[in-house]
Protein backbone atom coordinates (compact mmCIF):
# COMPACT_ATOMS: atom_id res chain seq x y z
CA UNK A 1 0.00 0.00 0.00
CA UNK A 2 1.39 3.00 -1.41
CA UNK A 3 2.32 6.05 1.80
CA UNK A 4 0.49 9.40 1.47
CA UNK A 5 1.10 11.60 0.14
CA UNK A 6 1.97 15.10 1.52
CA UNK A 7 -0.69 16.89 -0.03
CA UNK A 8 -3.16 14.11 1.02
CA UNK A 9 -1.79 14.64 4.71
CA UNK A 10 -2.48 18.15 4.22
CA UNK A 11 -5.76 18.12 3.09
CA UNK A 12 -6.52 15.63 6.07
CA UNK A 13 -5.11 17.62 8.98
CA UNK A 14 -7.46 20.82 7.62
CA UNK A 15 -10.36 18.59 7.29
CA UNK A 16 -9.84 17.11 10.92
CA UNK A 17 -9.67 20.95 11.94
CA UNK A 18 -12.87 21.98 10.27
CA UNK A 19 -14.53 19.30 12.29
CA UNK A 20 -12.76 20.05 15.45
CA UNK A 21 -13.95 23.84 14.98
CA UNK A 22 -17.13 25.39 17.12
CA UNK A 23 -20.21 24.82 14.26
CA UNK A 24 -22.85 26.88 14.64
CA UNK A 25 -26.10 25.68 15.36
CA UNK A 26 -27.94 27.28 12.14
CA UNK A 27 -32.02 26.91 12.02
CA UNK A 28 -33.43 27.46 8.62
CA UNK A 29 -36.81 28.63 9.68
CA UNK A 30 -35.24 31.58 11.60
CA UNK A 31 -34.09 32.83 7.60
CA UNK A 32 -37.80 32.27 6.51
CA UNK A 33 -39.28 34.34 9.53
CA UNK A 34 -36.61 37.20 9.09
CA UNK A 35 -36.70 37.38 5.43
CA UNK A 36 -32.96 36.46 4.96
CA UNK A 37 -30.57 33.61 5.53
CA UNK A 38 -27.53 36.05 7.07
CA UNK A 39 -30.21 37.57 9.76
CA UNK A 40 -31.67 34.13 10.00
CA UNK A 41 -27.62 32.84 10.98
CA UNK A 42 -27.04 35.78 12.61
CA UNK A 43 -30.64 35.56 15.24
CA UNK A 44 -29.22 32.09 15.57
CA UNK A 45 -25.83 33.24 16.83
CA UNK A 46 -27.70 35.46 19.20
CA UNK A 47 -30.23 32.74 20.42
CA UNK A 48 -27.19 30.92 21.15
CA UNK A 49 -25.61 33.31 23.73
CA UNK A 50 -28.47 34.75 25.13
CA UNK A 51 -29.08 31.90 28.26
CA UNK A 52 -25.71 31.84 28.37
CA UNK A 53 -25.71 35.99 29.34
CA UNK A 54 -24.48 36.92 32.95
CA UNK A 55 -26.85 40.20 32.36
CA UNK A 56 -30.43 39.56 34.52
CA UNK A 57 -32.04 41.09 31.31
CA UNK A 58 -30.56 38.66 28.84
CA UNK A 59 -28.45 41.48 26.98
CA UNK A 60 -25.55 40.41 25.26
CA UNK A 61 -22.08 42.31 24.02
CA UNK A 62 -20.22 40.58 21.00
CA UNK A 63 -17.83 42.99 18.90
CA UNK A 64 -17.91 42.98 15.16
CA UNK A 65 -14.80 40.75 15.14
CA UNK A 66 -15.90 38.59 17.69
CA UNK A 67 -19.29 38.00 15.37
CA UNK A 68 -17.01 38.07 12.60
CA UNK A 69 -14.97 35.25 13.91
CA UNK A 70 -18.05 32.73 14.69
CA UNK A 71 -20.12 33.42 11.90
CA UNK A 72 -17.63 35.02 9.29
CA UNK A 73 -20.51 37.17 8.47
CA UNK A 74 -18.79 40.76 7.13
CA UNK A 75 -18.93 44.30 8.92
CA UNK A 76 -22.02 44.94 5.75
CA UNK A 77 -23.28 41.34 6.37
CA UNK A 78 -23.44 42.15 10.19
CA UNK A 79 -25.22 45.11 9.69
CA UNK A 80 -27.69 44.32 7.09
CA UNK A 81 -28.70 41.50 9.36
CA UNK A 82 -29.32 43.33 12.18
CA UNK A 83 -31.16 46.06 10.47
CA UNK A 84 -33.38 43.38 9.46
CA UNK A 85 -33.40 41.93 12.47
CA UNK A 86 -34.84 45.02 13.92
CA UNK A 87 -37.18 46.12 11.62
CA UNK A 88 -39.21 42.83 12.44
CA UNK A 89 -39.37 44.10 15.74
CA UNK A 90 -37.01 40.70 16.99
CA UNK A 91 -33.18 42.07 17.75
CA UNK A 92 -33.01 45.18 20.29
CA UNK A 93 -29.73 46.99 20.85
CA UNK A 94 -28.58 49.51 23.32
CA UNK A 95 -25.13 51.40 24.38
CA UNK A 96 -24.15 50.69 28.17
CA UNK A 97 -20.95 51.10 29.71
CA UNK A 98 -17.67 52.68 29.43
CA UNK A 99 -16.03 52.78 27.08
CA UNK A 100 -19.89 52.38 25.21
CA UNK A 101 -20.25 48.62 23.87
CA UNK A 102 -22.65 47.62 21.64
CA UNK A 103 -25.30 45.24 23.90
CA UNK A 104 -28.15 43.21 22.00
CA UNK A 105 -31.65 40.98 23.16
CA UNK A 106 -33.40 39.10 21.30
CA UNK A 107 -37.12 39.61 21.82
CA UNK A 108 -38.51 36.33 22.79
CA UNK A 109 -41.97 37.39 22.54
CA UNK A 110 -41.57 38.86 19.05
CA UNK A 111 -40.06 35.72 17.85
CA UNK A 112 -42.75 33.60 19.48
CA UNK A 113 -45.19 35.33 17.27
CA UNK A 114 -42.91 35.53 13.79
CA UNK A 115 -42.72 31.69 14.54
CA UNK A 116 -46.37 30.52 15.29
CA UNK A 117 -47.28 33.16 12.10
CA UNK A 118 -44.69 31.34 10.06
CA UNK A 119 -45.90 27.77 10.85
CA UNK A 120 -49.55 28.44 10.25
CA UNK A 121 -48.51 29.75 6.62
CA UNK A 122 -47.36 26.17 5.71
Amino acid sequence: MPLPSKVNMQLESAIKAVLFDQPIAYHPILARVAGSVTAGLLLSQFLYWTPRSQDPEGWVWKSRDEILHETFLTRTEQETARRRLKEIGVLEEKLAGVPARLHFRINLSRLTELLASSQLAG
